[in-house]
Parts: structure tokens; C-alpha cells; sequence
């Protein structure tokens, strides 16, 4: 019985992260087909068994299959990398705040173009780390307190996941450039899909930061950034 059934697990904006069986989904002729599908947004009905603890899905809307996203490998593993965050730090955000930040950047995922999934797990990322409370300062040194000049470039801190001044930081702490600092500053009061039309030339250097600081905050490596190494 097992092998047609399936094990999903949920983002709920009540509730959180919600595992649920869906029996007899693997069934081509199941309602419940959809609710094993990745990245499906849908209206769900779940029942819990208060005894056992357990919860079962028992009726499906969909709303959103997400089809560009599963069409695309870069976006397939964007999508993938905000899922894994997502599941390893349960309980750091307020659900709500999570799933509209997940739900917008999925839907603009969906309907981007060839170069919008880095630039887009830029925006999850540091939104996420706003949301958490582990988004850095980005105007100041944390150290001293002295103001980074806008032209200048600041510092990830490798040691306390905050951003520094040239005296302050250490070698090996990558660079946090001054035109990330300013398009980060631009760009997290637009939508998702707004911000992602915002070019930043150093895209990559941003995003190789912006992972250390999200595998910082869940504090394990992140298989999807490898997995999807050379595409994110």
C-alpha cells in the first residue's frame, strides 16, 4: 500500500510546515495526483487524527501547477534552494510572513526569463534573512560603528555573519561590494518580480555571499547549491 501512497510536506501560513499522507496518490486516476507535484500552490483540506497525531489530505484545488518552474533546470533549482531554507529552519519565521515571501517569489520565478533565477534567490535570501532577523546592517560597520560610504566596499564577517569596514574585518572575509550594498538597498521594498529586473553587473559575487549568509542562518550546507552549482 505504501508505494501508492505519498508522504507531502506543506506550507500552510496558519500553521507552518504540515506533513500530511495522501493515500492512493500515486494513482494516475487520484484527485490527490496534484498534491505530490513540487511547488504545487493549491487549497487543501486536511484532516488531523488527534490521537495519532497524524494528517491526511483529503481534498485538492490547485491554484498554481508552477509548470514554468519544473520546465526550467536554473529555475527548478532556485526553487529548490528556497524549499530547502524553507525546511531547515522551521520555526524561525512567522508563517505568513514565510509563505507570501515564498509564494511571491514563486510566481515570479514562474513567469521569468532566462537570467531572473539568481537574481531572484538574491531577493528570497536576503528577505529571509530580514525576516528571521539576521539581516545585517548594511550602511554601518558593525564593528565600529563607522558609516560605509557609499562608494566603499563593506565585508561579510565570517566569524559573526555581519558586515564590517576594511580595519575591522579579517582577511578571508569575502567582499560585500558597494554596488550590491546599494542594490539590495534599492531593490527590497519592490515586488519580487520588479526587483529582479534591477541588473546588477556583480550578480555573482552578491549571490555567492548572500549563500554563505543562508547556509550561516540554517547552519548546514545546503545541497541544492550544489546540485545546482554553476546555474545559481
Amino acid at each position: 500500500m505504501g508505494e501508492i501512497n505519498r508522504l507531502v510536506t506543506l506550507l500552510s501560513p496558519s500553521v507552518g510546515l504540515v506533513r500530511a499522507m495522501a493515500y492512493g496518490a500515486a494513482k494516475t486516476t487520484s484527485r490527490l495526483r496534484l498534491a505530490t507535484l513540487l511547488f504545487m500552490h493549491a487549497d487543501l483540506r486536511v484532516y488531523r487524527d488527534p490521537v495519532k497525531d497524524h494528517y491526511k489530505i483529503t481534498e485538492i484545488a490547485c491554484r498554481e501547477d508552477f509548470g514554468g518552474i519544473r520546465a526550467s533546470v536554473a529555475r527548478y533549482f532556485a526553487a529548490s534552494l528556497w524549499a530547502e531554507v524553507v525546511l531547515r529552519s522551521a520555526g524561525a519565521v512567522e508563517p505568513a510572513d514565510l509563505y507570501a515571501l515564498l509564494l511571491d517569489c514563486l510566481l515570479a520565478l514562474h513567469a521569468s526569463g532566462p537570467a531572473a533565477p539568481r537574481s531572484l534567490s538574491a531577493q528570497f535570501i536576503w528577505r529571509y534573512l530580514g525576516l528571521a532577523g539576521l539581516q545585517p546592517d548594511l550602511h554601518g560597520c558593525a564593528a565600529c560603528d563607522r558609516p560605509l560610504a557609499p562608494s566603499v566596499a563593506g565585508y561579510l564577517s565570517e566569524r559573526y555573519g555581519d558586515i564590517r569596514c576594511a580595519d575591522c574585518s579579517a582577511p578571508s572575509d569575502p567582499t560585500f561590494s558597494a554596488g550590491a550594498r546599494a542594490y539590495l538597498s534599492h531593490t527590497q521594498t519592490l515586488a519580487p518580480a520588479r526587483a529582479a529586473a534591477v541588473r546588477l553587473q556583480d550578480d555573482r559575487g552578491l549571490s555567492a555571499v548572500l549563500y554563505r549568509m543562508a547556509q550561516r542562518a540554517v547552519d548546514m550546507p545546503l545541497a541544492a547549491l550544489q546540485a545546482g552549482a554553476g546555474l545559481l
